[in-house]
């Protein structure tokens, strides 16, 4: 039996109007990349992106993963950004990023074999209070 032409119309409305609603989902959104020319520098246009002030920062060594991947939970519950560094030197622009936040307290993830004593007397100096969270090894801090 063929179809009636208002049978045809019905069914070429309905397609009109349900396909665009089942292509496109409810929670679209705009995906951007944010990137600098190195990882710590990544960090810190990270922290632009989202920060306008932190009373508190995280700091872990750029050069070895671990301690930066657990940073994750403590960063959430302080509401901080998650910054990187050398082991045995603070970048310039690690200090700036810190001041523009107005940041009071950073948190060093690791030991002195992640990040050294020197890191941690150049941010005292600067007038921050360091708290340094560490453990026996990686698995402990």
């Amino acid at each position: 039996m063929p179809l009636s032409f208002t049978s045809c119309l019905r069914a070429l409305l309905a397609a009109v109007l349900l396909v665009p609603l089942l292509a496109v989902p409810g929670h679209a959104s705009v995906v951007t990349r944010t990137a600098g020319d190195d990882r710590i520098q990544t960090a810190i246009e990270v922290s632009q992106d989202f920060r306008t002030n932190a009373s508190d920062a995280i700091l872990a060594t750029a050069f070895s993963f671990p301690d930066a991947l657990a940073a994750g939970a403590l960063a959430h519950s302080l509401d901080a950004p998650v910054l990187l560094t050398s082991r045995d030197a603070l970048p310039q622009r690690v200090v700036d990023e810190l001041r523009r936040l107005r940041t009071n307290r950073v948190w060093l993830l690791g030991g002195e074999a992640a990040l050294s004593r020197g890191v941690e007397q150049a941010l005292e100096d600067l007038g921050f209070a360091v708290r340094r969270l560490a453990g026996a090894d990686r698995y402990a801090t």
